[in-house]
C-alpha cells in the first residue's frame, strides 16, 4: 500500500542509518498519549504489534479525490511555517497498516463521542454517556464510509490516515525534503 509519512529530518536520519524507524513515547506530545495508547491497543487487537511503541503516522490520501500525496506547500501537518521535514512515499505491507478517517480521529483525540450525523450529535449532546459508550463509538473511525456525507464528508473525499508499527528503509520509493510554507492548504 502506498503511504506518505512526513518525517522530521532527525527521524529520516535515524531511518537512513538504522534502516528501520519506530516512534518513541518520549517524543509524543503528552496531550496525545491517551489517544495514541488507544490506537496501539486497537492495532494489537487487529494483529499489528507495535511492540509497545506509539504508532508511526502517514497519509493514505491527503486530499482525495484530488491528490493522495500531502501538498508540500502546506504547513497543515507541521507545527509551524518554516519547519523542515521530509515527505516519503513508501510501499508498506497491507497487513501492517491500519487506516482511519482523519476527521473522525479527532473524537479520539478530544476524548469525545464520535457522532455519525448531526442529528446523532444533538442527541448525544443531551445524553449522559459513560466512558465505555464514548470509547465504543471510536471504533467507527476505521469504517471509511460510515456516517452522513453532509456531516463527515463524502466517502472517497475524506482524508485518510494510516498507522504503522515501524517503517523499513526498504519500503521507501521516494523522499522529498521540504520546508513548510505559511499557507494552510488542504
Amino acid at each position: 500500500m502506498l503511504l506518505y509519512p512526513i518525517l522530521q529530518p532527525r527521524q529520516f536520519a535515524v531511518l537512513s542509518k538504522r534502516r528501520r524507524l519506530t516512534a518513541s513515547w518520549k517524543h509524543a506530545d503528552s496531550y496525545f498519549v491517551p489517544a495514541y495508547r488507544w490506537m496501539v491497543a486497537t492495532m494489537l487487537r487487529r494483529g499489528i504489534d507495535t511492540r509497545g511503541h506509539p504508532p508511526i503516522w502517514a497519509w493514505h490520501s491527503f486530499d482525495p479525490p484530488h491528490r493522495c500525496k500531502p501538498d508540500l506547500r502546506s504547513s497543515f501537518y507541521l507545527t509551524k511555517p518554516g519547519t523542515s521535514a521530509v515527505r516519503l512515499v513508501i510501499e508498506a505491507p497491507d497487513e501492517l497498516v491500519l487506516l482511519s478517517n482523519y476527521e473522525a480521529w479527532h473524537a479520539v483525540l478530544n476524548n469525545s463521542y464520535l457522532s455519525l450525523s448531526e442529528a446523532e450529535d444533538r442527541r448525544v449532546d443531551r445524553a449522559r454517556l459513560t466512558r465505555r459508550h464514548i470509547e465504543r463509538s471510536w471504533i467507527q473511525i476505521f469504517d471509511l464510509t460510515a456516517g452522513d456525507p453532509r456531516w463527515l464528508g463524502k466517502p472517497g473525499h475524506r482524508p485518510i490516515q494510516a498507522c504503522l508499527p515501524f517503517i523499513n528503509a526498504a519500503w521507501i520509493r521516494e523522499s522529498t525534503p521540504f520546508t513548510a510554507r505559511g499557507a494552510k492548504h488542504r
